[in-house]
């Protein structure tokens, strides 16, 4: 709350019990007392209106056959529809957009600690957790085994490196819960902003590239295409 004790609306991130963030409006009001000073203050959690909205989409989606089981986000195929069509829309439109291919790191070595059942807790959680932090209006879908592809709409180039920072540290704060054990995990971020003659093919090529130097790099790191 504000020093100067008005009510405050805000946005702010919580750690769901199963690992992955979400987010949730808070609400403080001050506590005065009869003389009218400040004693304490009442804070509130509402679920974000957004995120109910998205989370009654996602419901519909899935019964449609649209999400992938594992992670619980939309799956390989309706993900790159939506590429298709953002980039038919710009091809018309010149409505710009990004991708942000991103793959969690250190796979091999967590399948190897904590054996391969461990593998659909971590996709859940970073999946959730992801989603959670887009906008109603961007799509995330798994696109192979530990990588996923998100598509952020009318998000230029001046934006994307920013949104993939921010991603970055969300996921770094989640927390997987597995047989007593809790620890985080982390992800790489490769992104790419559409130019004109762009193909699936080629935006991909561009985001995948930059996801390889992150990844060459050491792994919980952000690179954009120029």
């Amino acid at each position: 709350m504000p020093r100067d004790g008005k009510p405050t609306i805000s946005e702010v991130s919580l750690r769901h019990k199963a690992g992955h963030r979400i987010f949730v409006r808070l609400r403080a009001v001050p506590i005065r007392n009869s003389h009218g000073t400040i004693i304490g203050a009442a804070e509130s959690f509402d679920e974000s209106l957004s995120a109910s909205n998205w989370d009654r989409r996602q419901q519909k989606l899935a019964g449609y056959g649209c999400l992938d089981d594992a992670s619980g986000v939309l799956s390989k195929g309706v993900t790159l529809a939506h590429l298709r069509e953002n980039l038919a829309t710009f091809a018309e439109h010149r409505l710009p957009f990004s991708i942000l291919c991103v793959e969690v790191d250190q796979m091999d070595h967590l399948r190897a600690t904590y054996g391969m059942a461990v593998m659909g807790s971590i996709l859940r959680v970073v999946a959730q957790t992801l989603e959670n932090s887009l906008r109603p209006t961007d799509f995330l879908g798994r696109v192979d085994e530990n990588r996923f592809l998100a598509i952020l709409t009318e998000c230029g180039a001046a934006d994307v490196e920013r949104a993939a920072k921010r991603l970055k540290k969300t996921v770094g704060a989640s927390e997987i819960e597995w047989w007593g054990d809790e620890w985080t995990v982390t992800a790489s971020f490769g992104g790419a902003t559409v130019q004109p003659g762009d193909s699936t093919e080629s935006i991909l090529e561009r985001a995948e590239k930059s996801l390889a130097e992150s990844i060459a790099a050491g792994g919980n790191q952000v690179n954009v295409a120029a």
